[in-house]
């Protein structure tokens, strides 16, 4: 179907090539690059073949080099068409389907620009938008933008602030990244004489090692922080004559510093599985693309309460110097049922022991070396609720901005 359309697209002829080289023409017609089809041989000496018309200027070269002779014997396409038939209503048809194209082009999202990204590349941005929902080609109706905005940020930790705007074609997000130089992002702030940046607990730990590097300690192994409690001072003080404190060299402190954390988890599981079969019901929507731009062909399908999607999109060249210049796609929309059961122990254990695996699994991304872990299923209220433990090691601290506030140290 694909090559029926392109040829129709690109128009193509029918040609009688003669001549005693008809295999080298052949030949070099392949490691040229040039498609040739429905190869027939007439008589000896005499081929019939059919190519794009788009590949007709190659064939001077490679016509002198076998010494063979080309006739034209049948021209098709829609170019050919439009000679052939080039007459108002012919040009009302182009122009109709030219304002259509233009009407649905409108009507869709094609671009996105990101700003405010500095850490994250932009192919990251829009990864995320397409994880959350939204891909090139979307109507504008069918986007919502606080919706998508939401949804957006739960894909990302690393993004504390976003917005979503759509301004004609494109697709507006402004993001705001977890860089704040006060935060834990492994930034170390400028040393100021005027300010001192301490670093402090960033959750409750036992603390189970400390290297200062800057600053003053104000922990030792063994001592139990809470959130928020200075771990090293970002001063250093200068004694005097007798020893005693004269002033003191406000800095920004330096260190690494280790605890023992531990977390626990609560969480009900879900009274009933669902499970989705196909009915059998499906529908296929059409896409035709050129470059970066997609449009949807119209067309009466079906609503279905419950569905999946499989998209396909097959591209081909248009022009050989432009690469994937016309493509077309298609979805493939399948009716779902959906039956619930209730959730048994050993279905409750599966889900616990993924759930389980995959929160550990974050804690490992956090940069938390587990010890010990511990996980149960409890039957409580007609359903089951996980129950989960886990103790490791982990390095706590972020920076804090201080003044010189010298009497609430001495």
């Amino acid at each position: 179907m694909i090559h029926s359309v392109k040829k129709w697209l690109c128009g193509w002829l029918v040609l009688k090539v003669t001549g005693v080289k008809t295999g080298r023409f052949l030949s070099l017609c392949m490691n040229h690059g040039i498609e040739v089809w429905s190869v027939e041989e007439r008589d000896s000496g005499c081929l019939q073949l059919s190519m794009f018309l788009y590949d007709i200027p190659k064939l001077k070269k490679l016509r002198a080099k076998s010494a063979v002779h080309i006739r034209f014997m049948e021209r098709h396409g829609l170019i050919f068409q439009m000679r052939k038939h080039s007459n108002w209503p012919c040009v009302a048809v182009v122009i109709a389907v030219l304002v259509f194209l233009c009407v649905q082009y409108r009507s869709h999202i094609w671009y996105v620009k990101v700003d405010g990204n500095s850490f994250l590349s932009d192919e990251t941005c829009e990864q995320l938008l397409r994880q959350a929902g939204f891909y090139p080609g979307i109507r504008k109706k069918e986007l919502d933008c606080k919706s998508l905005c939401s949804t957006f940020l739960q894909q990302s930790g690393e993004i504390s602030w976003a917005s979503v705007s759509k301004e004609g074609q494109t697709l507006y997000l402004n993001i705001r990244e977890n860089l704040d130089a006060d935060s834990d992002s492994g930034m170390v702030p400028e040393e100021s004489d005027d300010y001192m940046y301490s670093l402090v607990a960033d959750q409750n730990a036992t603390i189970s090692s400390i290297i200062t590097r800057n600053g003053t300690p104000n922990v030792k192994v063994g001592d139990e922080v809470l959130v928020g409690d200075v771990l090293i001072y970002g001063r250093e003080p200068i004694l005097d004559d007798s020893g005693e404190i004269a002033d003191y060299l406000y800095l920004c402190a330096d260190g690494d510093v280790e605890g023992f954390v531990s977390y626990d988890w609560d969480e009900p599981l879900s009274s009933f599985q669902e499970v989705r079969t196909d009915t059998g019901n499906f529908y296929t929507r059409f896409f035709v693309g050129i470059g970066n731009h997609v449009w949807e062909i119209p067309g009466i399908y079906p609503e279905y309460c419950q569905s999946r999607q499989v998209t396909v999109y097959d591209k081909f060249s248009l022009i050989p110097l432009k690469d994937q210049f016309l493509w077309i796609g298609k979805r493939n929309v399948y009716e779902q049922d959906i039956s619930l059961y209730k959730t048994d122990r050993t279905l409750a254990m599966e889900e616990s022991e993924q759930l389980f695996s995959d929160y550990l699994l974050d804690l490992e991304e956090e940069g938390v070396e587990i010890l010990r872990k511990n996980m149960v299923i409890e039957y409580v209220d007609g359903g089951y609720r996980m129950v989960g433990h886990v103790e490791g090691t982990a390095t706590i601290g972020c920076y804090k901005k201080e003044g010189k506030m010298i009497h609430e140290y001495e």
